[in-house]
């Protein structure tokens, strides 16, 4: 069965605690480019390779649709001036992503604005966003068509989308699909884990053009390795932290051993990262127009 949005709100609120002291603020993949980062830098890093490849400007407004604690969204405001608004179904990351504060004077932009809701009942005007972005919260929409077209109904003509995505290979033998892929599925409250080519024809319908994906697989799964360690590394010395995220934790007894299978599945190339582009069309007439 596929989660609802509740669902999934509920799975990130019982691992709070866990995933920020296993990850950090940023609870999406880390991106190695040199291989000496440590899991922080990687995280920025990931950041910004997706708002270079988005091409963030000054004063852009941009969506971040699965916010979690607001770090991607502060840090597009903080360094390329974006007018950020961040949608999150967590109540958790709600409230620590709206009470985070900074010095206006230090950051280009305002701090994002940040909504408890679904990203599926916005209320956000038509043809008023330059840029949707969606790192890995798109796995958690059973509806993506409507999520796409939710994109083309608020993105300016011209404008654009970005997917940091979750997928799975193309075509995945039966007995990996079955051992590994639905089993992650499951436990990471994810309504599926669909193929980029899935992802671009989705892009394609709903209108969208110039179309890309670059994988990033090679340089974002090493993510898992680094939580796997420092969750046995905490297991080790803080019983505590093993009471939290086992005894305490229905959602976390389920993702704990998730993450071994997400771990293997990314090194044997059954699961797949990458990030995946398209652009709005110009109204017609609006190009080379004066």
């Amino acid at each position: 069965m596929t989660p609802t949005p509740s669902e999934v709100g509920r799975h990130y609120d019982d691992l709070d605690v866990p995933y920020r002291e296993i990850w950090g603020e940023h609870v999406h993949h880390g991106y190695w480019e040199k291989g000496g980062e440590s899991p922080q830098e990687a995280a920025r890093a990931l950041v910004t390779l997706i708002a270079d490849l988005a091409d963030v400007k000054e004063g852009e407004r941009v969506v971040d649709v699965g916010c979690g604690y607001g770090a991607t969204a502060r840090m597009l405001a903080r360094t390329r001036g974006a007018v950020v608004v961040g949608y999150t179904v967590s109540k958790i990351q709600f409230i620590r992503a709206s009470h985070e504060k900074w010095d206006e004077q230090s950051s280009m932009a305002p701090l994002p604005r940040i909504v408890l809701g679904d990203w599926l009942e916005n209320d956000l005007p038509d043809a008023s966003q330059d840029l949707v972005l969606a790192i890995e919260s798109i796995e958690h929409i059973a509806d993506r068509e409507r999520f796409f077209d939710e994109a083309a109904r608020v993105l300016k003509p011209g404008g654009r989308i970005v997917l940091g995505a979750w997928l799975s290979k193309e075509k995945p033998f039966f007995v990996t699909r079955r051992l590994l892929l639905d089993p992650i599925v499951h436990a990471g409250r994810l309504a599926a884990l669909p193929t980029m080519k899935q992802h671009e024809a989705s892009l394609a319908r709903t209108g969208f053009t110039d179309v890309s994906s670059r994988d990033l697989t090679r340089r974002v799964r090493r993510t898992w390795s680094v939580c796997l360690a420092r969750s046995a590394g905490r297991a080790l010395t803080d019983f505590s932290f093993v009471r939290r995220f086992l005894f305490r934790s229905g959602e976390g007894r389920v993702f704990l051993p998730a993450m071994l299978r997400i771990a293997l599945a990314y090194r044997i190339g059954t699961m797949r990262y990458a990030v995946v582009l398209g652009r709005k069309p110009l109204e017609r007439g609006a190009a080379g127009s004066g």
